[in-house]
């Protein structure tokens, strides 16, 4: 998860970093970004596909290890093991 912010806070622009954080780190819909960006709703997911896209970029260029996609960087098997239910 550090990776993932560290890496998209050094590629992302401030405004571009703001959008993400509100957007895709806090989960705010596109009504409430744009009222607390003061943007419009052409705009904003205009800048969301830019965002989108330069961070795909990056995530899959990223060296030695790209983060994308996210299933083999996050690869790693949970094994749990089943507890007895007590009487």
């Amino acid at each position: 998860m550090a990776d993932f912010c560290l890496v998209s806070r050094r590629a992302l622009n401030e405004q571009e970093h703001r959008i993400f954080r509100y957007h895709f780190l806090l989960g705010a819909d596109w009504k409430l970004c744009c009222r607390k960006l003061n943007m419009d709703r052409g705009n904003f997911f205009h800048a969301v596909y830019s965002i989108e896209q330069k961070l795909g970029r990056t995530f899959a260029e990223l060296e030695p290890y790209p983060l994308y996609p996210l299933r083999d960087y996050f690869s790693g098997t949970i094994h749990r093991q089943a507890l007895p239910l007590s009487a």
